[in-house]
């Protein structure tokens, strides 16, 4: 399933720097909360309900493991400790500059700097 980060700045260039990602649905049983984290997010827009926000945003700290059966198959999930946890990581321009591309260099390049 292809999820979108509701992170205007997120791109997978940065998500692509972390091992182990995940995304978080929107606390939509919360409206107040669920409007600061879309708020948070860098959204100007009506909020939707099919985005989601990638594990990047959050402190490691604010989750924990659980246990769950389903179909009676047991399995491991991460969840947020709490439904107050909001999202603090990678929300500014700045934080996302050394994700950036560095550009390959030409043999052209390298050769004028002895010229």
């Amino acid at each position: 399933m292809n999820h979108v980060c509701a992170v205007v700045l997120c791109n997978q260039n940065a998500r692509n720097q972390f091992d182990r990602l995940f995304f978080i649905n929107f606390p939509k049983e919360n409206k107040a909360l669920c409007e600061t984290w879309w708020k948070i997010c860098g959204r100007k827009d009506k909020f939707d309900p099919s985005f989601k926000i990638c594990s990047i945003h959050f402190n490691p700290d604010d989750f924990k493991s659980v246990t769950i059966r389903r179909e009676g198959k047991l399995f491991r999930q991460t969840i947020l400790k709490n439904s107050n946890i909001v999202p603090t990581f990678y929300l500014l321009s700045h934080e996302y500059t050394k994700f950036a591309r560095k550009r390959k260099r030409s043999v052209n390049d390298s050769c004028s700097k002895y010229s």
